[in-house]
């Protein structure tokens, strides 16, 4: 079930990229595309490590896992 997720997500968004490419030309869709390469650098340089600590802290207190949801989700605040 998660592969066949999986090839949807991969499908939809290649639609997606043609649709977006032929609806912004070149020039544009090449702005669009290093934007959208800058964010993935960004995120990954934010996650690193983060999921690692998340785990230990969750083994050393299984209870804290709604705590750790809550201040996840006023973060955006």
């Amino acid at each position: 079930m998660l592969a066949g997720r999986r090839v949807i997500v991969m499908i939809v968004l290649a639609v997606s990229s043609i649709v977006v490419a032929r609806y912004l030309g070149s020039d544009d869709f090449g702005a669009y595309a290093a934007g959208l390469g800058a964010l993935q650098l960004m995120l990954g340089v934010a996650e690193v490590g983060f999921s690692l600590l998340l785990g230990r802290d969750l083994a050393r207190d299984p209870a804290g896992g709604p705590r750790y949801r809550s201040r996840a989700a006023n973060s955006s605040d």
